[in-house]
């Protein structure tokens, strides 16, 4: 599930309140006695300056340390930073301000003036002869767009208002109201109706596109010119440097969407069967696009609500959910206790204490919930938002990916503020999903030789197939939203044009159609969370490859290479002990980068690569292969 994310900044998980990239990092919030950064006396600021021209190093006064005494002054002035910002965010979550003892806020404006002044003080350091972690962390204060105080204050108005709109949508058939993203979205996951559900669909997006397009045409022009300032040819370049993939992380993209497409397009087929057969051939046919109203979500990429269609329950699984708590505060220790069988610390207790119920439950703002988690940047505040109306295990799934935000916040905890962060956006992203992927998994090793390897038993069978549903399509889904964005910040797209190429994008990712034609001065994309507030997607395809090879890394450093039993199996006390590796990557936040981290839990391959991800899914894919020869199912669309 998506947790609430910094803009175009590295740290993942924070609604964007205020909308400036400050470097490469987070919109981390945090509570009490938040002030503003203090502009430096005109004296000092010269004295940087004639430091950055004149470089000697002498015994007493070596360049490295008069770049520590900067970047200690530069951490603490962030650290203010992203405290009132955490505080702002949190605001905007819930509609509560109690982390608002005193009336301060910053204003967007003057961190980008704050952020400029550092920035350039920074890349005039860059030239001298500095020790790695400063030039660790020089490289993430310069990474990024750099915004004037006018882009700040228009991209902060215009994504504020895309907001705004999007919270505060409301639908009403007849005597029934669904207030925001969370009551649409339950109605999608149980509803079978296929009339309903295209009202359903079509009002929301008819509610948000119009009025959001001009508002994210202008959006893109402040914020390519935000990023050109930064050296990036447009934002969407921006947004791929803070990956750390590389020169050609488009051409990632493409790679890794190549790699998973067989096994997408064999789910494609057997989801396209089953629901061919609930519905009829008349809305579902055999060679075509899958109508993306039927799928159970808003946007087409989670299929999980369709698992007793496409594998009708016979008898009570081993992992069928029960009853689930209906607090946050007992959805919050639900998901710890999963944490803590692992061998992870328990949290603080505020975790727990401040855990917020979203949408209609313990108050929250206005229009629903997304499930959110924020870093308040003050010594044990973590907050989460959960939300139990989405209906089965999604929300507990949700509440674990949300938990693995708080983990690592927690790891890093001891790394100066300008390191409190993962390398990158996706490797947050990645934490709780390889935790939750732990308790699919049989609880113990099984015997050597009790069954052959490619027996596959109803359960396993059963939590395979879901979670090829909830993942597969959301890596489809993110590879058609941020190549269509990057292409919309390069110009490649008109705004006359948006819609029209937004759903030639998802055809031919997703293989989704949408249930009528659709304007083509409307403006579909509008309807996603993440482009109502401005945050990059792509780094959850990131996630969704990357955490497969994390959880085979685990798995051989717990039994070995070549691994004794498939990856599916590996029982969460072999994980167990393979933990301490993974919490020291977490704990050196983002004084390392994405690909040592990656090379240190993988301990084969800096690079992304999906063969794990397929090594995982192989007895699914065998079963699927079997249904597509039994059907005579066609593939592709």
């Amino acid at each position: 599930m998506e947790t609430l994310k910094r803009p175009q900044s590295p740290c993942l998980l924070v609604v964007v309140v205020v909308i400036v990239c400050i470097s490469a990092h987070p919109f981390h919030r945090s509570r009490y006695h938040a002030r503003p950064p203090r502009r430096q006396p005109a004296a000092q600021t010269a004295s940087l300056s004639d430091h950055c021209t004149s470089p000697r190093s002498t015994a007493a006064s070596p360049p490295h340390g008069r770049v520590a005494r900067w970047l200690a002054s530069y951490n603490r002035e962030l650290l203010h930073v992203r405290q009132t910002q955490a505080a702002q965010s949190w605001e905007v979550l819930t509609g509560s301000t109690d982390t608002f003892p005193y009336p301060h806020r910053l204003s967007a404006a003057a961190v980008a003036e704050w952020q400029e002044r550092r920035v350039q003080e920074a890349r005039c350091f860059s030239k001298w002869n500095v020790t790695a972690e400063q030039r660790r962390m020089l490289h993430l204060i310069t990474r990024g767009p750099r915004y004037t105080r006018k882009q700040a204050r228009s991209l902060r108005s215009l994504v504020g208002e895309m907001r705004r709109q999007y919270s505060n949508a409301t639908l009403t058939r007849g005597g029934v109201t669904l207030h925001g993203e969370g009551d649409v979205t339950h109605l999608m996951r149980t509803c079978r109706d296929p009339g309903v559900l295209a009202w359903a669909w079509q009002a929301w997006h008819d509610t948000l596109g119009p009025s959001a397009r001009p508002l994210f045409t202008r959006a893109v022009s402040v914020m390519n010119s935000a990023a050109r300032r930064g050296g990036y040819s447009d934002m969407g370049d921006a947004w791929r440097g803070e990956l750390e993939l590389g020169c050609e992380a488009r051409a990632a993209v493409a790679r890794l969407y190549i790699q998973v497409a067989p096994l997408y397009r064999l789910l494609h087929a057997v989801a396209r069967d089953a629901l061919q057969r609930q519905y009829g051939t008349h809305l579902v046919q055999h060679d075509k696009p899958l109508p993306v109203h039927l799928l159970g979500d808003l946007w087409g990429q989670d299929w999980s609500s369709l698992l007793d269609l496409l594998l009708p329950r016979t008898a009570p699984t081993q992992h069928a959910v029960s009853a689930l708590p209906r607090t946050a505060a007992a959805m919050v220790k639900a998901a710890q206790r999963v944490f803590q069988d692992l061998g992870f610390p328990k949290l603080p207790y505020q975790v727990v204490t401040h855990a917020w119920l979203g949408g209609s439950g313990e108050g929250g703002g206005p229009g629903g919930c997304h499930p959110s988690a924020l870093d308040m940047f003050t010594p044990g505040d973590y907050r989460v938002v959960v939300c139990p109306g989405r209906g089965g295990s999604s929300a507990g799934r949700e509440t674990v990916h949300e938990l693995g935000h708080v983990h690592y916040f927690h790891a890093y905890r001891h790394q100066l503020p300008l390191l409190r962060d993962a390398p990158n956006a996706a490797l947050h992203e990645t934490i709780g999903d390889v935790v939750h992927l732990t308790t699919l998994a049989p609880p113990c090793l099984r015997r050597a030789h009790a069954l052959p390897t490619h027996h596959l038993t109803g359960d396993a069978l059963r939590n395979l197939l879901q979670e090829a549903l909830t993942k597969l399509p959301r890596l489809a889904f993110a590879a058609a939203l941020d190549t269509w964005r990057w292409d919309a910040f390069q110009g490649k797209v008109s705004p006359e044009e948006y819609n029209e190429s937004f759903w030639r994008r998802r055809a031919s990712y997703q293989g989704v159609a949408p249930p009528a034609p659709r304007p083509a001065l409307g403006f579909d994309p509008a309807g996603k969370y993440h482009v109502a507030e401005n945050i990059p997607y792509v780094r959850y395809l990131v996630a969704v490859v990357a955490q497969y090879q994390v959880h085979r890394g685990l798995c051989e450093a717990a039994l070995g290479r070549p691994l004794p039993i498939p990856p599916h199996e590996c029982p969460a006390a072999a994980i167990r002990t393979a933990v301490p590796l993974l919490r020291e990557v977490m704990a050196a936040g983002a004084s390392i980068t994405w690909r040592e981290a990656m090379g240190t839990l993988t301990r084969k391959t800096k690079d992304l690569d999906a063969t794990p991800l397929l090594q995982y899914f192989a007895p699914l894919t065998r079963w699927l292969q079997h249904r597509v020869r039994q059907g005579n199912l066609t593939l592709g669309w």
